[in-house]
């Protein structure tokens, strides 16, 4: 590409999925010089690996918010990628944050001194849950959400879609990935006995969206009750199964499904994300068996 022949390229938050997927494709090009700046909140100096062995790609650590640091990296640039972002719950939970690393105002917006529409605004946007992300942050206790109304989810961008479409060249790396971590959670969870482990049939192979466990009648706790020990000590989870027709929108429809319905009482999720250590799932099992141990019962499994 002509226009990029000789260019001096700089990336904010450059070490992250994205921003080394653009630096790899921008090594394919006759540049002469990418400069990544990252703090390493959210990226990762292995993504740079393969990349910071060219010698024309210089990594700097710093906060694109050092306005004097930035000011010096910008000499000479003739083009920028401007990467850097926080995750969506840091981004609720301090929303100023978020604005000064990605952008210095924001569109779309609705005000309202009213505080009827205020609520009924934030429950459309959001699937109609009762529970933002700022609050779930916040909250000093397990709170479990609620979808008050049928509503919408007004979040995805047209740039989001693009980075999904580059991120299919790298989907199956992922789903290697979570298959590893999927093996971690059986080896270490198939010792307690009073969980069912979600099952693999010989003829597919799970990409492992999320991992769901089944609690069993001889569990020392119920699932709300679980879900509340594990966050004491310090393991987010999710209830497995929200049923719409248990939830406020359809409940005059009086609908009956049973297994649903049962899955909802026993069915938990499980932290699952790519970069998940195997010793992070041990420990999540010792916490478990400390649970049996608090309630005098053994796991017979082996």
């Amino acid at each position: 590409m002509d226009s990029l022949k000789n260019s001096r390229i700089l990336l904010t938050g450059g070490a992250g999925f994205v921003g080394s997927y653009i630096i790899d494709q921008l090594l394919q090009e006759p540049v002469k010089e990418i400069i990544v700046i990252d703090n390493f909140v959210r990226g990762s100096r292995k993504n740079l690996e393969r990349a910071l062995q060219d010698k024309r790609v210089h990594l700097t650590e710093g906060d694109i918010r050092d306005r004097e640091g930035l000011d010096h990296l910008f000499e000479g640039i003739d083009y920028c990628f401007h990467l850097a972002a926080l995750r969506i719950t840091h981004s609720a939970a301090e929303p100023r944050h978020a604005l000064e690393v990605m952008t210095t105002g924001d569109g779309g917006m609705m005000t309202t001194n009213n505080a009827q529409f205020d609520q009924k605004l934030r429950l459309l946007r959001n699937h109609g849950m009762n529970i933002s992300g700022a609050e779930r942050l916040k909250a000093k206790k397990f709170i479990l959400e609620q979808y008050l109304m049928t509503a919408f989810n007004y979040r995805m961008t047209d740039i989001q879609a693009a980075v999904g479409i580059a991120q299919l060249e790298k989907v199956p790396e992922f789903i290697k990935q979570r298959r590893k971590i999927g093996g971690y959670y059986r080896k270490y969870f198939a010792e307690i006995d009073w969980l069912e482990l979600p099952f693999e049939p010989d003829y597919a192979r799970a990409n492992w969206q999320s991992y769901p466990i089944r609690l069993l009648k001889n569990a020392p706790l119920g699932q709300t009750e679980l879900m509340h020990y594990l966050f004491e000590n310090g393991v987010a989870t999710i209830p497995g199964v929200m049923n719409a027709h248990q939830e406020s929108p359809y409940l005059a429809a009086q609908y009956s499904l049973k297994h649903s319905e049962e899955a909802r009482k026993e069915a938990v999720i499980f932290p699952f994300y790519v970069g998940l250590a195997e010793q992070d799932i041990k420990k999540m099992s010792e916490i478990l068996k400390r649970l049996e141990t608090r309630q005098g019962l053994t796991s017979s499994k082996h």
